[in-house]
Order: C-alpha cells, then sequence, then structure tokens
C-alpha cells in the first residue's frame, strides 16, 4: 500500500533546527521526514523519524517481498533540500535479493534525487548501461542481474560490507542508478530471469547508454533496531562526482528517541563536483 498523511512544524534540537515534512500512518504508529538546519540555515541533514508504534506494529510473518509496507514522505518546503525531492519507506517482513544476504526482515529508507512522477515511472526490466566511473563508489557493485525494480530503479550494493565477508546484514548503506533516458514502452528485448519462485520474461532497455546514481539508501534489521540504545554514525564511500556539482551526504546515521522510536537520517553533507 502507498500511504500518504501531513506536513508538521519545526522545532529546536540540540544546535539544529528540525523541520518537519509529510506524515504517514503505518500500522499502529506515524513515520515522519524532516530535515534539519545550521545556524546558517544550511541543510544539515535529511532524515525520517520512525516512532514505536510502527516498530511494534509491523508483521514480520507477512510473506510478500518489498513493498508490504511502502510510503513516499516529501520534505519540508520551507528548506532546501538541495538535489533531494523526497524519501521512499519500505518494510520488508522477508526481505529481498540478494537471497541469504538480505531476506531477512528489515527497512529500507530511500532518499531520491529524481522527481516523484519519475521515480513511479521506472519499469521492471534489465539494464544496459554504465555509471561514468567518477560517479561510481568505490566497492560498489551491480547486482549480477542487472535487475530494475520498478518504481525504484537499480542497486549498486556494497561488496566490502560485512554481509558480503563472512558477516552479518545488521545495517548498511545502497547506491540506486538509473538511465533516465529510457523508453519504457521501447525495449530493445527480453530476458529471462528468475524472480522469486518464477521464472519471467522481462524486457531489456538500454537508453543512451549512461545512467546516474538518483538515491542513496541506508538499509537496517529490526533486530538491530530493537536493540538500539546509542546514536550510530557510519561513514559512507561516495564517488568522486555526482551527476551534478553539490553537496552531498558522506555518513548515516541511526539514533534511538526517548519513546522507543529511532531516527534515520543522512548527513554530513560535503561538496562534490559533478561530471567531467
Amino acid at each position: 500500500m502507498l500511504a500518504t498523511g501531513t506536513v508538521g512544524a519545526s522545532v529546536k534540537q540540540e544546535d539544529r533546527e528540525v523541520h518537519e515534512g509529510e506524515s504517514v500512518d503505518v500500522g499502529d504508529g506515524t513515520v515522519t521526514a524532516y530535515a534539519t538546519t545550521n545556524s546558517a540555515e544550511e541543510l544539515s541533514s535529511l532524515g525520517v523519524h520512525v516512532d514505536d508504534g510502527v516498530l511494534a506494529s509491523v508483521d514480520v510473518d507477512e510473506s510478500k517481498p518489498h513493498d508490504s509496507v511502502a510510503a513516499h514522505l516529501s520534505f519540508p518546503d520551507a528548506v532546501d533540500t538541495l538535489q533531494f525531492t523526497f524519501m521512499g519507506f519500505h518494510f520488508n517482513p522477508v526481505g529481498h535479493p540478494p537471497p541469504d544476504i538480505y531476506t531477512v526482515p528489515h527497512f529500507d529508507f530511500h532518499f531520491y534525487m529524481m522527481a516523484e512522477d519519475a521515480v513511479e515511472g521506472i519499469p521492471l526490466g534489465v539494464a544496459a548501461y554504465d555509471v561514468p566511473d567518477e560517479q561510481h563508489p568505490s566497492g560498489f557493485v551491480f547486482e549480477d542481474s542487472r535487475l530494475i525494480e520498478p518504481e525504484m530503479g537499480e542497486h549498486l550494493l556494497d561488496g566490502t560490507a560485512p554481509e558480503f565477508n563472512d558477516g552479518e546484514f545488521t545495517h548498511t548503506y545502497v547506491y540506486g542508478a538509473y538511465d533516465s533516458s529510457i523508453d519504457p514502452e521501447n525495449p530493445s528485448g527480453v530476458e529471462e530471469l528468475e524472480l522469486g519462485d518464477e521464472t519471467r520474461e522481462v524486457p531489456v532497455f538500454e537508453g543512451d547508454g549512461e545512467g546516474r546514481i538518483h538515491f542513496v539508501e541506508p538499509m537496517v534489521t529490526t533486530e538491530f533496531f530493537a536493540s538500539l540504545d546509542e546514536e550510530t554514525s557510519v561513514d559512507v564511500t561516495t564517488p568522486e562526482a555526482f551527476f551534478t556539482d553539490g553537496r552531498y551526504p558522506t555518513e548515516y546515521v541511526l539514533k534511538p528517541d526517548q519513546s522507543n522510536g529511532v531516527h534515520i537520517s543522512i548527513d554530513g553533507f560535503e561538496e562534490f563536483p559533478g561530471p567531467r
């Protein structure tokens, strides 16, 4: 289901101004997008607050991967959110591929840098394009199938993360990529893929052959959230450049509140060049 909600106000938090964006009801609780600004009124973080009611009511026994709970949330209008347009909240009760890596109950938090209607128009398919080397974060790899997830895009996974090196998935960071020149109505062919328990023919798309990073995504397991008792900040690998020059996040932060809810944010914004 795609949830909708309302927009809130601004409050003070430590040395930052917190500006509430859109809120949605999920289960027995509420998910709220927000932005924080510093004393110079510059963006310092973008985040989402998940309250205790949501964490207590999500159903880990559901069998549908991906969008058993899905919501798009707008950031506050009063804040310059740079290239970021909206965020997508997902709860995955049985996880999603790759199998035995991310097939555990977890949350996905997509921070998009593309218009919402453009994201919603992304088709299911197989990709045949590249991201320029300087815009491709080191150590991040496309999935073997190059599958374009509908209304999302492709996922670049961190090959250096613990879950790919005999460790356990607790939380991680993913980049999303897509070639916006793709015409969903004109695939170049079809390819057979194993999708869940079935083999399906999916269209192959080429576009102009050059894609770009269009979202960043912290992913966090329900088990980790249940044990989170202090702020956790994680530095992330970034590309040398992005699709346009500007400020981009260099870390994500997971923080409990005083009511058994959690904050998830992208932070540490720094200047990066555009294409070279």
